[in-house]
């Protein structure tokens, strides 16, 4: 109750700090914000025309050209949206040490900054990506509720780790450096790029305990204009990340107090 309140009354300072952390990414841009739209823009119309021609490969509806670009921008999308949270995350108190160390802000304002600053990225680009896939005639209307439970379980993951790691981060440097490496190789023991099933089944069974396979499928099921997700394949990710946000709390309120002298 007590951090909900310190958002509300802090709530200019996170919004005033959102819009800087978009407005400092294109200060000196000729086209300056028009870069929010245009880059993600063009990103998926690669995605969703020239790599569905160049790997013809099949999902869903049998005669459906684009299924490949659909599939890739999915993943590619909800995996960024991931991995910016968590790494957001990750460097919030170090790159803000200053504000902690000489000013009374409640420290859980920093962590929401990062996280809404993630979120309206990933916004952007999911809307572009569903606005021009539905054009494309590849997608519809109901991707968007199907698709919500496992959105929503996946940020929650990326928020419990996130926080965990950043905590983490103030007292152990090694921290930031670990994880990014670490996620080179979660990235290729998720099924992001590739269907799970031209795995040998032995190893679909390693993947299948990375908690990101199973919302990968659900989602990319959602996009499947034949099948709708399977809703129990989030049960084990939903419990991991209700550890994990339990984990990262616990660890914020005990430590939060120390991340001063510590910085």
């Amino acid at each position: 109750m007590q951090s909900i309140k310190s958002i509300f009354k802090y709530r200019q300072f996170i919004i005033g700090s959102i819009y800087r952390n978009f407005q400092l990414k294109h200060r000196d841009a000729l086209l300056g914000w028009a870069w929010r739209l245009l880059s993600p823009f063009l990103m998926i119309l690669i995605y969703m025309t020239v790599f569905s021609q160049i790997m013809p490969v099949k999902f869903g509806a049998a005669d459906e050209p684009f299924s490949y670009g659909v599939f890739l921008c999915v993943g590619v999308i909800t995996w960024g949206f991931f991995i910016q949270t968590v790494e957001q995350l990750l460097v919030t108190f170090i790159q803000n040490a200053e504000l902690i160390k000489k000013t009374g802000l409640p420290r859980i304002c920093l962590p929401v900054v990062a996280v809404a600053t993630a979120a309206i990225d990933f916004a952007i680009m999911f809307a572009i990506f569903f606005i021009v896939a539905a054009a494309l005639g590849s997608i519809g209307p109901s991707f968007l509720l199907m698709a919500a439970p496992a959105l929503a379980v996946l940020a929650a993951l990326a928020m419990g780790l996130g926080l965990l790691l950043g905590v983490a981060n103030v007292f152990f440097r090694d921290v930031e450096q670990v994880f990014r490496i670490g996620a080179q190789f979660w990235f290729w023991l998720t099924p992001v790029v590739y269907p799970i099933a031209i795995l040998p089944d032995g190893v679909q069974d390693v993947i299948g305990w990375n908690p990101l396979t199973p919302l990968m499928l659900s989602l990319q099921a959602a996009a499947n204009s034949v099948e709708g997700p399977e809703w129990g394949a989030l049960a084990y990710p939903a419990g991991m990340a209700l550890l994990m946000l339990f984990l990262g709390a616990r660890l914020f309120r005990r430590c939060a107090d120390d991340m001063a002298d510590e910085l």
